[in-house]
């Protein structure tokens, strides 16, 4: 018994400390932190805790995989008013959707950008459709509620009705915003024989409203539907 209790005595009392562990995040942990930062994302791994530098790496891209989602989820929120915003880097993928696409001359086609026709193969909202299948056009200058808001089935709807599936239509592609929307181009959708303007009819129509903040930016802002409804 006496050498025993001698063996205890002699031995080194390891304390760990714990304070770094009361913030929510580590509340997981069992080990100290290597480091002494109890950052969260640091599992406190040390060599008595059996922890690698591999594991501190897969917790670390772990955390950078969470960090990348809430900036996409951020991204989203910001745009629940409207999906428009521009973006730049998608003009490379415009441009190779349009490999297929007929381009034309027409006296509806204005400008140096993009212009060519096409059938509607779907109608993926109020102010966006597909054009053959490859092609998706965001309709310059308007705005429609999104989905889960009122007036986003109307809206869709409506566009439909002169847009239909099958309708030929003839695009043409906004000078000034080139850049593309989220992968999809912008501009002006005519379809059907009559080459009714989708743009200014779901806005007369009462089922869009004018984005006034991409007047100044749209070669299109000076057409007398554009400016009757806020581009003035």
């Amino acid at each position: 018994m006496g050498i025993i209790v001698t063996a205890l005595l002699s031995s080194p009392l390891i304390v760990l400390d714990s304070s770094g562990h009361r913030d929510g995040c580590h509340r997981w942990h069992s080990c100290p932190s290597d480091n002494g930062s109890y950052v969260c994302g640091d599992l406190g791994y040390d060599d008595e805790c059996g922890g690698s530098e591999d594991d501190d790496d897969k917790e670390e891209d772990n955390e950078d995989s969470r960090s990348s989602s809430n900036d996409d989820d951020d991204d989203n929120s910001n745009n629940s008013n409207s999906d428009y915003n521009r973006n730049e880097n998608n003009d490379e993928t415009t441009k190779t959707s349009l490999t297929n696409s007929n381009s034309i001359s027409s006296d509806l086609c204005s400008g140096n950008a993009n212009c060519f026709s096409g059938t509607i193969s779907k109608v993926i909202d109020g102010d966006t459709v597909e054009v053959d299948g490859q092609v998706t056009i965001r309709l310059a200058l308007i705005n429609t509620p999104e989905q889960g808001e009122q007036g986003y089935q109307e809206a869709k709807d409506f566009l439909g009705t002169f847009c239909r599936v099958g309708e030929k239509a003839l695009v043409d592609e906004d000078d000034g915003q080139k850049g593309g929307s989220y992968g999809r181009m912008i501009g002006l959708v005519y379809c059907g024989d009559d080459r009714s303007l989708s743009n200014q009819l779901l806005i007369e129509n009462d089922y869009a409203q004018i984005l006034e903040e991409y007047c100044e930016r749209s070669e299109f802002s000076d057409r007398d539907w554009a400016k009757k409804n806020g581009c003035d």
